[in-house]
């Protein structure tokens, strides 16, 4: 019980994007677990998954993608291939692996996650997502059709991400009734980008509007730390020579300041050092 109180209030400072105090409960929780319950257990995977969760967020790639790889290798132990558990282990080293550029590793770990969540969707239509706690299981699909067309856009495939982020727009719009999350943004603007990259300019700029309403209504609640953390990530990833993912982050920590700050403020004039240090 003390075990599972620790791993909550990890999780809870985990969306408060206090990392470093994160780690430390989901470890000492992990140690917890694995001496009682075994490292096997899923509520010791759970807690591996969070470690790993948290080194990812602090930039500390190498470590991250260790434990998820060992979350893969468990939840297939544990579980099979017929699991969501499975699925969500595959696309988290797959987030992972983009970070690090290695595009076509983890275009194979999230194509095998989308398989995986397609076979279980019947059994698990309409009920809750065990792997993501109190999300409805149409979120974490759309999480997984926005990270394959990231992707193929990362690939410079653009008729594959096309398909891919419109379907993620989709699962927004359709599924989840709004495309006003910062998934449903990401999936607009990648569709943009695909649409733009095939030529049919007309039809990218009829998503300008859109992108830029929902832009707004879902970063303008964001803080300053947020922004700090997009620019702080893209600094990370520059540092190890991945620079289209440090392109990523700091477009996003520009567009995203520049909603909640303004133009001036030094959050976005950061981001807006970093692009330049990247365009030279």
């Amino acid at each position: 019980v003390v075990a599972d109180s620790l791993a909550v209030l990890g999780d809870i400072l985990f969306q408060r994007h206090q990392y470093s105090e994160s780690i430390e409960l989901q470890r000492v929780a992990r140690a917890v677990k694995v001496k009682i319950r075994g490292e096997n257990h899923p509520s010791s995977i759970l807690s591996l998954n969070g470690i790993a969760k948290c080194l990812k967020a602090l930039g500390r790639l190498d470590e991250a993608r260790s434990m998820f790889e060992q979350c893969v290798i468990s939840t297939r132990r544990l579980y099979g291939d017929r699991n969501f558990s499975t699925s969500v282990s595959l696309f988290e080293l797959s987030r992972v692996l983009q970070l690090v550029e290695e595009y076509d590793t983890a275009l194979t770990m999230a194509e095998q996650a989308l398989q995986i969540r397609l076979d279980v969707e019947k059994g698990l239509e309409g009920k809750v997502c065990p792997a993501y706690g109190s999300s409805s299981p149409h979120f974490y699909l759309g999480q997984l059709y926005l990270q394959l067309g990231e992707l193929y856009r990362a690939l410079g495939d653009a008729e594959h991400a096309k398909v891919y982020f419109a379907k993620s727009r989709n699962v927004s719009r359709d599924l989840l009734g709004s495309v006003e999350s910062e998934a449903g943004v990401e999936a607009m603007t990648g569709l943009a980008w695909a649409l733009e990259a095939l030529g049919t300019r007309d039809e990218a700029a009829a998503l300008s509007p859109s992108i830029k309403r929902c832009a707004q209504n879902v970063y303008v609640s964001k803080d300053e730390a947020f922004v700090k953390e997009l620019n702080d990530m893209g600094k990370i990833l520059r540092a190890r020579g991945k620079y289209s993912e440090a392109r990523n982050y700091f477009t996003k920590a520009r567009m995203v300041g520049r909603i909640v700050h303004g133009e001036q403020h030094v959050n976005t004039v950061d981001s807006l050092e970093g692009l330049a240090w990247l365009l030279e």
